[in-house]
Parts: structure tokens; sequence; C-alpha cells
């Protein structure tokens, strides 16, 4: 996957964006980098389910929601490639 650099600097504030909005709130999972996919999904689950995640990301036109699905897709892109390296058929 190919983002220009601008466009990789908005998803990467978006998600920083998204990691606080879910500290604020104080959900049981915050964190989107660095973490497995099952992690990542469930951080996004219990964000985007809150009245706070979706006032904010109307007020940014979506832009939560794409960096959110940009992120969890380069996850699996990540995990889908070592697994592959190691062998594995299934992702």
């Amino acid at each position: 996957m190919h983002l220009a650099e601008s466009s990789s600097r908005s998803y990467v504030s978006a998600i920083n964006n998204c990691e606080q909005l879910a500290r604020q709130i104080g959900l049981d999972s915050t964190a989107l980098y660095g973490v497995s996919l099952d992690v990542a999904t469930r951080t996004k689950d219990l964000l985007t389910a809150t009245k706070e995640y979706t006032a904010t990301n109307a007020r940014q036109n979506n832009r939560l929601r794409a960096a959110l699905a940009k992120n969890t897709y380069s996850i699996f892109l990540c995990r889908k490639a070592v697994l592959r390296k190691k062998g594995a058929t299934r992702f």
C-alpha cells in the first residue's frame, strides 16, 4: 500500500487523535499502533461505538473512520506477510 507523504501524515494524526480520544473517554483498550490486529480491532470497535467518536468523526468529515480502516488494513497486511513468510497458506 502506497500513500503520498501528506496523506500518511494525515492518517497518523487521525490515529493519534483516536488513541487520545479513547484515553479521554476511559476505554479499556486505547492502543492502535504497535499492537496485534485483535487489539487494534477491539480498540476500534469500542471507540466507534461511542457518541464522542461519532461527533468527532462527523466534525472531521469521516477522517477518523478512514484512518481506522487504513490502520486495520495495514496491520492485516503485515500479519499476512509474516504468516506467509512462515509458510502459512491461510490467514
